[in-house]
């Protein structure tokens, strides 16, 4: 009888951490993808700030082209 409960003690200790080990392999998988969906947010902001600065230099460019053709017609 005593074997038996001794077993069971070890038994739920190691079944105790395992579980808790799947706890924190949960909570780091979730943490990771977390992380990684930030990450994937910033990536897409800075895309889109690339893209609105592309375009701001775009009309820059125009805004001094017609500047110089305004000024070679006078």
């Amino acid at each position: 009888m005593l074997k038996r409960a001794i077993f069971f003690q070890i038994y739920f200790k190691r079944l105790n951490k395992s579980v808790k080990m799947l706890v924190i392999r949960k909570n780091g998988v979730a943490y990771l993808e977390k992380e990684k969906d930030d990450l994937q947010q910033e990536e897409e902001e800075k895309e889109f700030l690339l893209e609105y600065i592309k375009m701001q230099n775009e009309a820059m460019k125009r805004i001094y082209k017609n500047t110089l053709d305004k000024e070679n017609k006078e």
